[in-house]
């Protein structure tokens, strides 16, 4: 009989009796329970009744069915308890690609995203082949540690095992190699997508504008323009907006203005923002005051902006200090 791979005496002896009870009851028996106990699951992210069912599932023997696992694992995993769901996936028989990328995954939005990575590494180990929701998720965690060798690694992971014009996939590449200020990597990337959908151009997009290539940024910008397939959202203008920030050309950022208006954004605290750090870092203090205005909660960083670029006006006309700090205090 093979073993789980974290063996126990309490699980062996469970096992045993299983196999025993499992002749005395109907075919349909478990099959029966385990739709009940899923029904039960599906909609619940506590851990409570999560551990009620699991409990049930124990004493009917149907744990080792690794489609109903499965759906504890990942059970356990939306309540938080990413713990338990690792230790059910160490006692499961036969772990497939789905148990151990919920965990690995789950470990990353549990923001322990180092302890995904060595979850990978186990599992490549264990020659279980990963899936796209599988490198999307490692690239994710290379992402959120800004770990350019272990991005490069899992990519190269993707092309061997085919996943090279995977779209999901190569919008997380993309951003993650622009959070690691690999950008030759993110265009190529890029580059070799046959379809492109508004994710991927946000990316790229955004990676440039993010490491300091405004004009590129705006580049791909214009190139987007000539898509008749994709419309720009909020996450894309505001990119393009933060471009032109660190560009510092109020042309192209009164251009973008008029397109983010255009396009019905202009209400959207994101995109606000982003225009409010645009035009005080442009020197244009009366523009930046009027969208900040408009914001009904503004957070720290349109004040901040505010107030710096307020500052900076005032340093301009070479106001003292006492002047800049009643008038900043506006702002307050």
């Amino acid at each position: 009989m093979k073993l789980p791979r974290n063996h126990s005496i309490f699980t062996t002896l469970f096992a045993a009796h299983t196999n025993l009870s499992r002749q005395n009851q109907r075919p349909h028996f478990h099959t029966t329970q385990a739709q009940s106990i899923h029904q039960q699951l599906e909609p619940t992210k506590h851990f409570i009744p999560i551990h009620s069912s699991h409990c049930t599932l124990l004493k009917s023997g149907a744990i080792h069915n690794t489609f109903v696992t499965n759906r504890f694992i990942n059970g356990y995993v939306r309540a938080g308890e990413i713990e338990s769901a690792h230790k059910l996936l160490d006692e499961m028989l036969e772990p497939n690609v789905v148990s151990w990328t919920a965990v690995l995954s789950g470990y990353t939005h549990a923001g322990n995203p180092g302890m995904g990575l060595r979850m990978y590494r186990e599992m490549m180990e264990e020659m279980v082949v990963p899936n796209e929701f599988t490198f999307s998720a490692m690239v994710n965690a290379c992402s959120v540690l800004a770990d350019l060798k272990s991005g490069r690694l899992v990519h190269g992971h993707v092309e061997a095992y085919g996943y090279r014009t995977n779209l999901v996939v190569c919008c997380s590449l993309i951003d993650m190699y622009g959070k690691c200020n690999g950008l030759e990597d993110a265009r190529q990337v890029f580059d070799l997508l046959e379809e492109r959908n508004i994710v991927a151009w946000t990316s790229i997009i955004t990676g440039y504008a993010q490491n300091g290539q405004g004009y590129d940024a705006l580049e791909l910008f214009k190139e987007f323009n000539k898509t008749l397939s994709n419309r720009p959202n909020q996450h894309l203008l505001a990119s393009v907006v933060n471009a032109c920030s660190s560009l510092g050309r109020l042309a192209y950022g009164k251009a973008t203005h008029a397109v983010v208006v255009k396009q019905e954004h202009e209400r959207n605290d994101v995109i606000s923002c982003a225009l409010v750090d645009m035009y005080a870092k442009c020197g244009c203090i009366a523009y930046s005051d009027k969208i900040f205005r408009r914001i009904q909660h503004p957070s720290v960083i349109p004040y901040t902006s505010m107030i710096i670029g307020a500052a900076k006006d005032l340093i301009k006309s070479h106001c003292t200090l006492l002047t800049i700090i009643q008038k900043v205090t506006v702002f307050l």
